[in-house]
């Protein structure tokens, strides 16, 4: 659980808390405080007052125990108010203070304030006993830092998170395990951190990221997280999820000043998606951006345009969670397309363009098998010393290697297995690669000053022990193998 965990809680608490309204307001309220009991968290009132077709909760706060520390809120007032067509409308308190205090990795006590805002937030619960659905709407609502202390000294810290126009809808499906489902939009978001040195030095940090039209959606199962220590238990009590965040675009800048110093770092792009799911498969992590941009500057650089920008980029990782001893599918792929560098950074070793300024590619994607022989989410394994390798890796396929730059290009695949009796597990299998242009990047290497001629020399007897020339101009070819008894194979040439 990370402090994330706390404020994400907060936040679904007054906005989309999956209470389960049976056409009545005390058993809406009854619900909201059965969830919270199941998720580890306590949802108490100081008085209950029902008149007529609405109740009122006064008092309510909100309390969490967790290693990290203890989250609690003073909620305020709600009102839940039965309403004609067999709905229940609640009304939320515009303003909520949070309080999260704790320990620090090295024993360093903090205290964190926040403040939860809306601006008009409409909630309505809909459905049938064990089956209800929240819609909800907003102007906006945010979330803000108030104050933060760090072993009884107040740290100069703001932080403000935004979400403005935001609709969605929330359902829930009582059972063991519990099904929910969520979708939102909103125009935009907004996050801003400022923090300084509260000694007075002077250094600060500035942080604000913006991001348009998103679009949220998710599915999945979820037991008690009241026992649990990690996302392999979680899921082995029920826990499945699969989301999608996509957004219009996207804004990052990061500027500051240390020891003197001044910084600015910028960056943005336009659509993206995130995409993840959790189950008994494992964990799938993968993401989509275009037309990316990164810019640095800093008083002590001495190029005014320090940047880079990038076609697109896409990623995803699956592995498996769970502890077995069955090996599993895991999988990762990287690929960066289209990457640039300003000119000004390539006049700080080409100032004559002898090199290629073609646009570089990176493309890895792999795919394998292995089990895991520990829980690697368990939280205490990070304390207790391990006895042995905490997995195996059975199998593994390079799909594609690919890189392109300055002009020259090296592509790649493989197939490999492996022995688990050895340690590192001894691999068997082989490569097969190709570099097209990599002799004339080494002469334009050395005619730029950028490579001295002995060590050009000692690259080209490296690829002459390896490989061999191929079908094109300026071309080599290359088979690796390696044989179980441990042996290596260049080209069928051994070299071990």
């Amino acid at each position: 659980m990370t402090r994330q965990f706390f404020i994400t809680t907060a936040l679904a608490t007054l906005i989309t808390t999956p209470a389960l309204a049976d056409l009545s307001a005390a058993q809406v309220w009854a619900d909201w405080q059965a969830f919270a009991a199941r998720n580890g968290y306590t949802l108490t009132a100081a008085s209950e007052t029902q008149a007529g077709d609405i109740l009122t909760v006064s008092g309510v706060t909100m309390a969490m125990t967790l290693p990290e520390g203890d989250m609690s809120g003073d909620l305020g007032t709600f009102t839940f108010t039965e309403l004609s067509d067999g709905t229940v409308a609640v009304g939320v308190p515009a303003e909520a203070p949070l309080a999260f205090s704790g320990t620090g990795d090295e024993g360093e006590e903090f205290a964190i304030t926040l403040t939860l805002r809306h601006d008009g937030l409409a909630m309505i619960a809909s459905g049938a006993p064990g089956r209800t659905l929240y819609t909800y709407a907003a102007p906006q609502v945010s979330l803000m830092a108030t104050s933060f202390e760090a072993d009884g000294e107040v740290v100069p810290m703001d932080l403000d998170v935004t979400l403005a126009t935001l609709a969605g809808e929330y359902e829930i499906v009582e059972g063991t395990p519990m099904a929910v489902r969520s979708d939102l939009t909103a125009e935009g978001a907004a996050a801003a951190f400022a923090a300084s040195d509260p000694e007075g030095s002077g250094d600060e940090v500035r942080f604000l990221a913006t991001l348009s039209d998103l679009v949220s959606t998710s599915t999945g199962t979820m037991s008690s997280f009241t026992a649990m220590s990690g996302l392999g238990e979680m899921i082995g009590q029920g826990l499945t999820s699969e989301g999608m965040l996509s957004y219009g675009s996207a804004s990052y800048e990061v500027a500051g000043s240390s020891d003197g110093q001044d910084f600015e770092v910028r960056a943005g792009s336009g659509a993206g998606q995130l995409d993840v799911s959790v189950g008994e498969e494992g964990l799938s992590y993968g993401g989509t951006n275009i037309d990316l941009t990164l810019a640095v500057q800093a008083s002590q650089m001495p190029l005014p345009d320090a940047s880079l920008a990038m076609r697109s980029s896409t990623w995803k990782f699956d592995m498996p969670v769970a502890v077995s001893e069955d090996p599993q599918d895991f999988a990762l792929l990287l690929r960066f397309d289209g990457l640039t560098v300003s000119d000004m950074l390539w006049s700080m070793f080409d100032p004559m363009g002898a090199l290629s300024r073609e646009p570089a590619t990176l493309v890895l994607d792999v795919a394998g098998r292995a089990n895991w022989l520990v829980d690697i989410t368990d939280p205490e394994l990070a304390e207790t010393p391990l006895e042995g390798v905490p997995g195996e890796i059975h199998a593994l396929t390079v799909n594609e290697l690919r890189l392109a730059v300055a002009g020259a290009e090296l592509t790649g695949t493989g197939d490999f297995t492996f022995d688990n009796a050895t340690v590192p597990p001894a691999p068997a299998g082989a490569v097969d690669l190709q570099l097209v242009g990599g002799n004339a990047l080494l002469d334009t290497l050395v005619s730029i000053g950028l490579l001295p001629q002995e060590q050009a020399m000692g690259a080209r007897m490296m690829l002459g022990l390896f490989a061999r020339p191929g079908a094109g101009e300026d071309t080599l070819t290359s088979k690796i193998e390696f044989t179980p008894e441990g042996g290596i194979i260049a080209n069928g040439q051994p070299l071990r």
